[in-house]
């Protein structure tokens, strides 16, 4: 359920505890004597290095200091702090509170920070995690967040759109597609893979198989499961099986253990990066099935449907299905 942890135009940032350097312990003493003189800003910068290198009660120390002389981005950390039980007992809802008092804020100090205020206000109303569950408000914070789809807005609000656009409770393929088109754009690396999957299908745009071919591969040099294994139905469709069979086993392998951290590196969901080995793990048991481009084996056929199964049941479900009506494209 975490939040965004910082500033970052909505891209999820996680990374290993800081490790202080020779020249943080001067800056360190210069910092203290300024917080000692009563420097809003000097407490921030304490309180964000602590946070960093994951020493949270000292962090929240400074952090508090810093809120009460007015730094939004004081208020935005201990948002992410009491929201994720960083250093003090969860408490979702005051974390919500001072994500509140960012994103209604218009102060121009604030700014910078609103878009991801708002980001985290939407996705904590979806979740019902803090607030009230509520997709109204979600999805009204959520296009504030967004801005529109301007590269200034919140990345991570205009890709959640895209996908809660393509909910059937949601349902409005043009927006969902428009909201992916921004968002990848801007440097989404999930809603680049959507768009190869939109453009494949023709969901709320024109099939154009050149640009779904390019979108899917961009987004799977650059890391995406999904967008990998949805390679791999491109290839297969296409009928060109060796390099569906290539590509299907460079992410088939992928353990479940690896899953958390694939999604946290690459900041996409967990469920598209299963999907992804699903699909891989299908299309190579179909290569397997019918002996196109790999030795016929209805054993290792049978080996890698069952692994499709247990990554994404319900998808798997649904690719037998096209396979019996004769609903796979030729």
């Amino acid at each position: 359920r975490g939040l965004i942890t910082a500033a970052t135009n909505g891209r999820w940032m996680e990374t290993e505890p800081y490790k202080r350097t020779t020249d943080d312990v001067d800056k360190i003493t210069t910092l203290k004597e300024s917080c000692d003189a009563g420097d809003g800003n000097a407490m921030f910068e304490l309180g964000q290095l602590y946070f960093l290198e994951q020493d949270y009660s000292q962090a929240m120390q400074y952090l508090e200091q810093a809120a009460e002389k007015g730094s939004f981005q004081a208020r935005y950390q201990l948002g992410v702090m009491y929201y994720d039980g960083l250093g003090v007992e969860s408490d979702p809802a005051r974390g919500c509170e001072y994500m509140r008092e960012v994103a209604d804020n218009q102060s121009k100090r604030a700014q910078h920070l609103i878009p991801s205020a708002q980001f985290n206000l939407g996705k904590a109303y979806l979740e019902g995690f803090g607030v009230s569950q509520s997709d109204v408000e979600a999805v009204r914070w959520l296009e504030l967040a967004a801005m529109d789809g301007l590269a200034c807005g919140s990345v991570s609000a205009q890709s959640t759109l895209g996908m809660l656009y393509s909910r059937q409770d949601f349902l409005d393929v043009n927006k969902s597609f428009k909201c992916h088109e921004h968002a990848a754009r801007n440097g989404s690396l999930e809603s680049l893979g959507a768009l190869g999957v939109m453009y494949e299908h023709g969901v709320g745009t024109n099939i154009d198989r050149e640009m779904a071919f390019k979108c899917l591969k961009e987004a799977s040099e650059r890391g995406s499961v999904y967008a990998a294994g949805s390679l791999v139905a491109h290839y297969f469709n296409r009928r060109l099986y060796s390099k569906a069979v290539q590509s299907a086993v460079r992410i088939a392998g992928i353990d479940e253990k690896q899953i958390e951290s694939i999604a946290r590196d690459t900041n996409c969901e967990p469920m598209f990066v299963s999907k992804g080995v699903a699909l891989a793990c299908f299309y190579l048991g179909r290569c397997f099935h019918t002996g196109q481009g790999a030795d016929k084996s209805i054993v290792e056929a049978k080996k890698w449907y069952v692994k499709a199964s247990q990554w994404d049941k319900e998808l798997t479900g649904q690719l037998h299905h096209q396979v019996t009506i004769g609903g796979e494209k030729a």
